[in-house]
């Protein structure tokens, strides 16, 4: 008898969890998702090498007249520090590797040539 008290228990505590993960707001595997993106951005700005919002007085350009940054690769670049022309005629090697990987599109930068357009824009 304590056998099927023990299971019945066991059961309904189950249940019991399986009914509060159901209700929660948000999944165990997405919670550790943003975490994940909000250490990759602290990381980001502890290099000092990208600033967290743009610098006062520092002008937006558009960077869509670079064939290849649309609206979206735009929002990106400069949700990662990267404002003006300049900047992007400027790349070095290891900025065009994390640009890269930031978008995720590997080989993007030189193959629609970004730093040539924006020297030719400049």
């Amino acid at each position: 008898m304590p056998k099927v008290l023990l299971k019945i228990l066991a059961f309904l505590a189950g249940l019991g969890i399986f009914f509060y993960l159901l209700s929660r707001k948000f999944s165990i595997w997405e919670i550790e998702a943003v975490q994940q993106l909000k250490e990759k951005g602290a990381a980001l700005r502890q290099n000092d090498a990208v600033p967290a919002s743009s610098p006062a007085g520092t002008k937006s350009e558009d960077l869509k007249q670079i064939k290849g940054i649309g609206k979206v690769i735009e929002e990106k670049l400069k949700q990662i520090g990267y404002y003006r022309l300049e900047q992007i005629a400027n790349l070095s090697q290891e900025e065009k590797d994390r640009i890269e990987e930031e978008l995720s599109f590997p080989g993007r930068i030189e193959r629609d040539q970004w730093v040539e357009q924006a020297k030719a824009l400049l």
